[in-house]
């Protein structure tokens, strides 16, 4: 499979495959951790977010603009794709009324939404490395698989002459 050690990085091509295996499973890790931050950090910044006045800040830029129809996106998994389902929010989650920039809670509770956007399209693209290696090992394992039965076949072949 040429592919096998494409996505591993820092491996070469003189890297055994199983060598690649474990840079790429080494890398995916520190993609997940780089990930989990972007999540811990989200959630730092949402609970130092005060939306105790908000009401009354928002009567006051006269913002009364009304809530979009929710719709969740649904893919042929029967799954909820959360990142086309805030797309079609739209300007409600991802980009604020220039209105809303005069408040710093909604200012800051945007640029999170925006993070975790991106945090949810990482977790996407890491599911997709994730089953990509998983194919490479299940191809690596069927093809020593094969060898060794090659290998025994000619051991026994070679034991009966």
């Amino acid at each position: 499979m040429e592919q096998l050690g494409a996505n591993s990085g820092s491996s070469n091509s003189s890297d055994p495959p199983e060598d690649m295996i474990q840079q790429r499973i080494v890398d995916i890790r520190k993609q997940l951790d780089d990930t989990y931050n972007i999540f811990v950090s989200a959630k730092e910044a949402l609970s130092s977010i005060s939306f105790e006045h908000l009401n009354e800040k928002m009567n006051e830029t006269e913002m009364n603009t009304p809530e979009p129809e929710e719709v969740l996106v649904v893919d042929s998994n029967s799954k909820v794709d959360i990142v086309k389902s805030l797309e079609k929010l739209g300007t409600v989650t991802t980009k604020p009324n220039a209105k809303y920039e005069d408040i710093p809670e909604l200012n800051r509770f945007f640029r999170v939404m925006s993070d975790l956007k991106e945090g949810i399209k990482k977790i996407n693209m890491h599911q997709e490395s994730i089953s990509e290696l998983n194919a490479d090992i299940e191809y690596m394992e069927s093809a020593n698989k094969q060898a060794l039965d090659e290998q025994l076949s000619k051991i026994s072949l070679e034991e009966h002459q």
